[in-house]
């Protein structure tokens, strides 16, 4: 959080995305835009510049065995794409939120994912 101090680190949650249609899961007349998806597992990521105090703080917050993929039973969903171009994309949740993703290079991403 901005502002905050101390250890950092992430949730990547993945899964499937469909192709979006206008009639299926959602009725008649669906945007053309809103697209199907399914979260499959959930994991978190230590921050690269402190992975062990990263860690530590996952771990002492129980969420160790996080630290590798799990799965999860999540019901399928949907976005509603509102933009998508080469350097970001931004959609709405069938929650209502809204969501600002933007493009960055491998080598500038914060955690560490692999």
């Amino acid at each position: 959080l901005p502002g905050s101090d101390g250890p950092e680190a992430a949730m990547v949650l993945e899964g499937t995305w469909s192709t979006g249609k206008a009639t299926g899961n959602w009725g008649d007349g669906a945007p053309r835009t809103r697209v199907p998806t399914k979260f499959e597992t959930v994991r978190v990521v230590p921050s690269a510049s402190e992975p062990d105090a990263s860690r530590k703080m996952l771990e002492d917050a129980d969420l160790g065995k996080y630290l590798e993929r799990t799965s999860v039973k999540a019901k399928e969903t949907y976005i509603d794409l509102k933009h998508i171009s080469e350097e970001m994309r931004a959609h709405q949740g069938e929650s209502g939120a809204y969501y600002i993703l933007t493009k960055m290079e491998d080598d500038s991403i914060p955690f560490l994912l692999d």
